[in-house]
């Protein structure tokens, strides 16, 4: 396992720090938690989120992660939880944010830019890129207190919400 000293004592006490960017180094470290975890029997955990948020394949398997395992998953907002961390969230038992933490939820289509939807559509990817974004939103719409429509909505129009306007659209449980 490659936790260092710092994640190794925040998962001791069943906490896992997702601060930063999400990227492949982000699901290393939190499938290497993971695997210590599964080896204590699965105990209950708290992830913590400060992001801006990342890359969707990195994000879309922190989730999986998150939604698959066998355990109590509390995540808690520590300042903001912004486009995939903000679907990270969504994976969790229980969804808190402290009460001034800010969500932000957007289409990724919008923020790819042109230059990768460009590619996207010379490799033929445009289709896997498609499939991505209805999961996200599906899952969004699973979570939240919205229709499809209103996802795709507030999607479109980059929206951020303060912690207590999270809760009232169902993207958060408890305002703490």
């Amino acid at each position: 396992m490659s936790l260092n000293q710092e994640q190794f004592a925040l998962l001791s006490r069943g906490i896992i720090d997702l601060r930063g960017p999400i990227t492949e180094e982000t699901f290393d470290y939190v499938r290497d938690c993971f695997t210590a975890l599964v080896a204590q029997d699965c105990p209950s955990i708290t992830v913590w989120i400060t992001s801006d948020g990342g890359g969707i394949n990195a994000g879309l398997s922190i989730y999986d992660i998150l939604r698959n395992y066998e355990g109590y998953v509390t995540g808690l907002v520590i300042g903001k939880a912004r486009s995939i961390a903000l679907l990270i969230l969504q994976a969790c038992d229980e969804r808190q944010a402290h009460a001034n933490a800010t969500v932000f939820l957007h289409d990724p289509i919008y923020t790819v830019g042109h230059a990768v939807l460009a590619q996207c559509i010379r490799t033929q990817d445009v289709g896997e890129f498609e499939a991505m974004r209805q999961r996200m939103i599906g899952i969004l719409v699973e979570k939240s207190k919205l229709s499809r429509r209103e996802v795709i909505n507030l999607c479109r129009r980059k929206t951020t919400f303060y912690a207590n306007e999270a809760k009232k659209h169902g993207f958060i449980d408890e305002l703490i």
